[in-house]
């Protein structure tokens, strides 16, 4: 694997974009498992579950936790065209949450500036992620010059 500063721009961006992304979405994952009241009303929805349904606030949280958690597992083994793959085909949530939000006559400007946001910034992490790829492919980056002897 090579090291960091090998990597094409777009891949570095791309992959601290990605560690960006992942971190963030543990800790929301995480303040909803510890704290919900403190952080469930800046999802867009006007109201929340109460009562037993409060359950869905630690489906969300363990949602957010591994989400983050598989970027970070594949990026930590070098997996990068896996983990753009995953985080193209994970964008799915954030646009669902837009859609439900919504849809439940929540907050527009929440389902845009934050999820759909959110899922438009884990394309471009993507996409700088294989592109990058794509340019050391066809520009192999060499450490040492073969010495004739």
């Amino acid at each position: 694997m090579s090291s960091f500063r090998q990597l094409s721009v777009p891949s570095r961006v791309g992959i601290a974009l990605a560690v960006a992304g992942g971190g963030f979405i543990s800790y929301i994952g995480l303040s909803y498992l510890a704290a919900p009241q403190s952080i469930a009303p800046g999802f867009g929805f006007r109201q929340w579950p109460a009562g037993d349904a409060d359950g869905f606030y630690a489906i969300k949280g363990i949602r957010d936790v591994a989400t983050g958690l598989v970027l970070f597992v594949l990026l930590a083994m070098g997996q990068r065209r896996a983990a753009a793959i995953v985080m193209a085909v994970l964008t799915v949530i954030p646009l669902g949450d837009a859609m439900n939000v919504v849809a439940h006559d929540g907050s527009v400007a929440t389902a845009l500036g934050v999820h759909t946001l959110t899922a438009a910034m884990m394309m471009v992490s993507s996409a700088l992620m294989l592109g990058g790829l794509r340019a050391e492919q066809s520009h192999p980056v060499v450490d040492r010059l073969p010495v004739a002897v």
